[in-house]
């Protein structure tokens, strides 16, 4: 009988001492600096593999320390937090020993796996792919005691290399995917089209380099940098086509950006050129001619400065109903929207008159010599007549504005059917093909 009750107390005992949770000594009282400490422990073992040759050991040492992180932040008493961090040193120190006491399998299947983790894992399904591949690994190797089979070997390779390419193009081209997706959703396929079609070009042919290379950047970074350019476009685009140019021409959309952007590069210029100028004015004994050619060089550069933001001012003195401007070459294109003629007419409508007194208003800012109003119709009737009415509506144009004693030339010519900017097949298209365009020569100097 005292032997039966000495072989339970032994036995309940061994049962307590498994039961009970283990804590590792901590080399610090200072919660923080002992998380630290332990966040290293975990990165190592993540670079030795360990946090798959020893999964259970190590997820117990993660959650402990998820744990302690948790309590920190709620300022829990730091007693509580110390033993969640003691608890998850301990296990991921076991994990270490049981890691080191495992068979190792190759190398290669290592390596590539550590090379997936170092590529990043951007988002959760890619985290939860990993997780999977990790469990198949442990599967066929029976948690690491027996040998795998050389073609499952390969395959679970193969699926830690997919993950690797997938977390490079997310990391690299990401972003620009999303850009992708809200333009589409903007209906960049109706508005942008070529716009679209050569920015998800881009993108798909840097994916596909990044897929067959994906360890060497030098290979597809060029066209990841072209995609990007090509998406940045397309962005630019949208946003004018959505809402300052609203109900233009991707055309126009596209003029206006190369505008702004121009207007961004000058200045750019400008301040390079000033600060070279700055310099060479240090030296100007020894080097009068370059001096003055970078003073011309800054001369020309800030007066088409002023050129650029001068036309820019003009662009938002219209609203969308009113007007599109834009630049074309040292031209100014004003395409008035709000001169709506009658049909076979070529009076100016009376609401339309203040219109025209606000684009001469704007006009005389540029200080023009010559203007040229060019009038325009869409495809329906005969061409003769078109081109006939396009001429009426330009020159009951240039009347107008040459009876308010505007101090420029005025030129007026129709071009009919000829010019479309728009499909004349379309009720919206036939209404911008009939316009009237004003095109302006900025006075520069």
């Amino acid at each position: 009988m005292k032997c039966r009750t000495g072989i339970i107390l032994i036995f309940s005992i061994f049962l307590f001492a498994c039961s009970t949770i283990k804590e590792a000594p901590l080399e610090s009282t200072d919660p923080q600096e002992v998380l630290e400490n332990i966040r290293s422990i975990k990165n190592e073992l993540i670079d030795s593999n360990s946090d798959v040759l020893a999964k259970s050991s190590f997820d117990k040492g993660d959650k402990e320390m998820k744990t302690a992180i948790k309590a920190l932040s709620k300022k829990r008493p730091r007693q509580e937090v110390l033993e969640s961090l003691a608890k998850s040193k301990a296990y991921f120190l076991e994990a270490k020993k049981i890691a080191q006491n495992r068979m190792i399998v190759p190398e290669n299947i290592m390596n590539t796996r550590n090379e997936v983790i170092e590529a990043g894992l951007s988002n959760k399904d890619l985290k939860i792919k990993l997780s999977k591949i990790d469990d198949s690994l442990i599967y066929e190797s029976h948690n690491f005691t027996k040998p795998i089979k050389p073609e499952k070997l390969s395959l679970i390779q193969q699926k830690y290399q997919q993950i690797q390419i997938q977390s490079i193009q997310d990391s690299e081209l990401g972003a620009y995917k999303e850009i992708l997706k809200a333009a589409e959703k903007d209906n960049a396929k109706n508005l942008a089209p070529e716009t679209l079609r050569d920015a998800k070009s881009k993108v798909l042919f840097a994916e596909n380099l990044i897929g067959l290379n994906p360890k060497n950047p030098s290979y597809f970074m060029v066209s990841v940098d072209e995609a990007r350019e090509s998406v940045q476009l397309l962005d630019e685009v949208m946003l004018k086509l959505t809402k300052e140019a609203k109900g233009s021409t991707e055309s126009t959309a596209l003029s206006l950006v190369y505008q702004e952007r121009q207007l961004g590069k000058l200045s750019d210029e400008v301040n390079v050129l000033q600060s070279s100028l700055s310099e060479t004015s240090a030296e100007v004994d020894e080097m009068s001619d370059e001096l003055a050619d970078k003073e011309g060089q800054l001369a020309n550069t800030q007066s088409k400065l002023r050129f650029q933001e001068l036309m820019n001012e003009v662009r938002k003195s219209f609203n969308e109903e009113e007007a599109n401007v834009y630049q074309q070459g040292d031209n100014l294109i004003i395409r008035l929207k709000k001169i709506a003629f009658k049909s076979g007419s070529a009076t100016i409508p009376a609401n339309s008159m203040s219109l025209l007194s606000k684009v001469n208003s704007v006009i005389i800012k540029l200080k023009p010599e010559e203007i040229e109003i060019e009038g325009h119709t869409d495809s329906a009737g005969p061409e003769s007549i078109n081109m006939m009415l396009s001429n009426k509506r330009a020159e009951a144009v240039k009347k107008y504005l040459s009876s308010l004693n505007a101090p420029y030339k005025v030129d007026a010519r129709g071009y009919g059917e000829s010019k479309p900017i728009a499909n004349n097949q379309t009720k919206i298209g036939r209404a911008l093909n009939r316009r009237v365009d004003i095109i302006v020569k900025a006075n520069q100097k």
